[in-house]
């Protein structure tokens, strides 16, 4: 019997370090925001409130390629195409605020905010995927202090 996606049992070795060295990171994704076939990183850091992207520059390092900050407690991040525009945007859960969505309106430089969710409750986890089968990505977030909940993609 073969197992899939199965551990070799050879540790992960070291990278060099992404962001700053003084920082609360308490959320991380990956997804390719510039478009080039390499995975670029957002960190979200809940003590300075911001939202940060890396850029991969191909040699296992990154760069830092935007900052937002939010005035909010990041909590969870998640990456994909929220608006089927085909550029990967970035979904935030806060801690008892509103959330947002930053749509990637560049190569992973810029990006516009808009607030998605109540913004009750602690946002654990965020994920995207057609809950309703509409041909449209909807938002699911996992949540303490609120019901966890859907936000269906109005088009």
């Amino acid at each position: 019997m073969t197992e899939l996606n199965s551990w070799s049992g050879r540790p992960f070795g070291a990278a060099p370090p992404v962001g700053p060295e003084e920082s609360f990171v308490h959320a991380a994704s990956a997804g390719d925001l510039n478009a080039d076939g390499l995975p670029d990183l957002v960190l979200c850091d809940q003590q300075k409130k911001t939202v940060a992207v890396f850029v991969n520059k191909g040699d296992g390092t990154f760069r830092r390629s935007f900052l937002q900050e939010t005035g909010r407690a990041p909590y969870a991040v998640t990456v994909g195409d929220v608006n089927g525009d085909g550029r990967q945007d970035i979904v935030v859960g806060y801690l008892s605020a509103v959330g947002s969505v930053f749509f990637n309106t560049s190569n992973g430089t810029a990006f516009r905010e808009i607030p998605w969710n109540d913004g009750k409750g602690e946002v654990y986890e965020i994920g995207i995927g057609d809950v309703d089968q509409d041909g449209w990505p909807d938002i699911v977030a996992a949540r303490s202090g609120a019901a966890s909940g859907i936000w269906f993609n109005m088009k």
